[in-house]
């Protein structure tokens, strides 16, 4: 015979976290010690610990309990025992949102599709994204045009966000401009466009997402791309200003990752190498591939794999990921 709690959390989208299973002591203890929460608190997939206003009785000895994303018709799933379904009063699934930037072509792209193919809803943003037919337009995926550099870009895809999808789970920081020259040949010019997508997109999108991730109490994650030429210069690819911005990245990384920690929001980058995307499709292959001691280019997918990775890792904050073939290590 299989028992169903029900609990109402206090949140703007009623949310029903249905329990399926049988009966046992265990399960039945459990039962009677859970009480009305907020539901994007009760996660165990890296994005958020249980609310700190709950009370002990309200969570299982380690504070975290289990949710399943999957929709349902009705309470008769063959789940295992032990498992939460999240629902809501219409019967739809519940889905973490994750907001991209810089996500019309490349990495960018490459990580809206393999969201989507995770089940999250997606909003994405670049300059002129909406002219993008890269996507299958599902209608967990929201695109939205906008400079990063302008801070209204940010508010309204935060906006966008919540508004369709309910809560911001996770940012991911892709925007970047980057070119190289002689040091002698930048100019202020030069420095002050990469610090406008670099820095103040970092900036305005961060910001934004936190201040949300607060509100919800439930923790999230931000991953932001920086370079491995922060930690091992190139002689022959003189990115001095670019580096400014990104070694900045890497720092204010750390920074805030210890900043957040108590909130349960996670702050990593993910630092490449020489990258298969239209970025380099001018550039010689040979000579892209002696910039790392592996000789080789890294695939768009591997970048990719590697932020989910980050995403979705509860223990994991502060770290700069390398994915880069090794560049970063030294002389070779």
């Amino acid at each position: 015979m299989r028992d169903v709690a029900t609990l109402i959390p206090s949140a703007t989208t009623r949310v029903y976290w249905t329990l399926v299973s049988l009966e046992s002591d265990p399960i039945r203890r459990y039962r009677e010690h859970l009480g009305t929460i907020s539901g994007p608190a009760f996660r165990r997939d890296g994005l958020g610990r249980a609310d700190d206003g709950a009370t002990a009785g309200q969570l299982p000895a380690d504070g975290w309990i289990n949710a399943s994303h999957e929709e349902q018709s009705d309470d008769r799933h063959p789940a295992a025992e032990g498992t939460l379904v999240a629902r809501t009063e219409a019967g739809m699934s519940v889905h973490k949102t994750v907001v991209i930037t810089g996500a019309s072509q490349g990495i960018g792209a490459g990580l809206v599709k393999t969201f989507l193919d995770k089940g999250w809803n997606v909003v994405g943003t670049s300059r002129n994204i909406s002219e993008s037919t890269l996507f299958d337009r599902a209608g967990r995926l929201e695109l939205i045009n906008g400079d990063v550099a302008d801070p209204e870009t940010a508010e309204r895809v935060a906006t966008a966000a919540v508004e369709q999808f309910g809560s911001i789970d996770a940012l991911v920081n892709n925007a970047g401009v980057f070119f190289t020259k002689p040091f002698l040949e930048y100019t202020i010019e030069d420095f002050r466009r990469l610090c406008a997508t670099n820095v103040e997109g970092f900036l305005h999108f961060t910001q934004r997402a936190i201040e949300q991730m607060l509100r919800q109490k439930s923790g999230g994650s931000i991953v932001t791309i920086t370079s491995s030429l922060t930690d091992h210069p190139i002689a022959s690819v003189t990115a001095s200003l670019p580096m400014v911005t990104k070694g900045g990245l890497n720092a204010v990384t750390k920074s805030l990752a210890l900043e957040f920690a108590k909130d349960n929001i996670r702050v990593n980058a993910l630092s490449p190498g020489v990258v298969d995307t239209p970025l380099h499709a001018k550039n010689p292959r040979a000579f892209l591939e002696s910039l790392s001691p592996m000789g080789t280019i890294t695939a768009v997918q591997e970048i990719v794999d590697g932020v989910v990775y980050l995403t979705e890792s509860s223990n994991i904050t502060g770290e700069v990921l390398h994915v880069d073939n090794g560049a970063h290590l030294g002389k070779w």
